[in-house]
């Protein structure tokens, strides 16, 4: 076995997966090959081993585009990719999963969520209203980016759940919108983003110990956005957020125009 020992400040080290397995881990021997490792968390470090390395010499964690890594402190806050061998950087050769893309349409809208949990477009009346740009949609805030919600779970036709065992999104639809259930199991607090193309028009007004009503516009359609905190703008449009705290859920809805109709 390899002992890998963190310096985590008296904050301890989490398997988020748990009780399914460590996942992030591979171990290498003499030829340098690295194979998945079986990990357990143990104090502050992690044991490693892999039935196909005798005498495992070098560790990588989460060295990978896109990892399954589950290794994380009490805090909620993920271990860094790390690896300690020194060898020349190889083109990358990865199997990576290609998911689902699932689309709804009513007569009001179409919307398509893709295999990670984003909203990644949703048109009404023929007119795009969220980004596709950089980190577009519906996403949720992680530590290198946006976080990939890849366990699907679809809890009836009209309701899809996706999670990665930490925050989870349950979107359910209805004939003229959506409402999105952001829960948080973390320790932290968890940042949800909508992020708007840049042909639409956000119109704020506060409201009084309660989440702003906003209204999203282009031409003539246009949608209202409850349960965020508030807006904010970027390169790429106007983005609503919405923090959720530790241990908490929210609410968010979409609502479309009574005088939309999808095309």
């Amino acid at each position: 076995k390899v002992r890998v020992a963190f310096d985590t400040a008296d904050s301890g080290l989490v398997n988020k997966n748990a009780p399914g397995p460590l996942r992030g881990f591979m171990l290498a021997g003499e030829d340098g090959v690295y194979r998945n490792a079986s990990a357990t968390v143990d104090g502050d470090s992690v044991l490693l081993e892999s039935e196909q390395i005798a005498k495992p010499l070098t560790v990588r964690y989460a060295w990978l585009t896109d990892p399954d890594a589950d290794l994380q402190n009490n805090l909620g806050l993920p271990a860094a990719p790390f690896r300690t061998d020194h060898f020349p950087m190889e083109p990358p050769i990865e199997l990576q999963r290609v998911l689902p893309v699932r689309r709804v349409a009513t007569s009001r809208y179409e919307a398509l969520i893709n295999g990670a949990g984003v909203l990644m477009s949703l048109t009404v009346d023929g007119h795009q209203l969220l980004s596709n740009e950089g980190s577009g949609g519906l996403t949720i805030d992680g530590f290198f980016g946006p976080r990939n919600l890849y366990e699907v779970t679809e809890r009836s036709p009209r309701e899809i759940e996706y999670t990665d065992g930490g925050v989870t999104l349950t979107y359910a639809f209805g004939e003229d919108g959506i409402t999105i259930t952001v829960r948080n199991g973390g320790n932290e607090a968890a940042t949800a983003r909508l992020h708007c193309c840049g042909s639409v028009k956000v119109s704020e007004q506060p409201a009084q110990n309660a989440p702003a009503n906003i209204t999203a516009a282009r031409d003539a359609i246009s949608v209202s956005l409850g349960g965020f905190d508030a807006k904010e703008d970027s390169p790429i449009g106007t983005r609503m957020v919405v923090k959720v705290g530790p241990h908490a859920e929210r609410a968010l809805r979409i609502q479309v125009d009574p005088s939309a109709a999808a095309k």
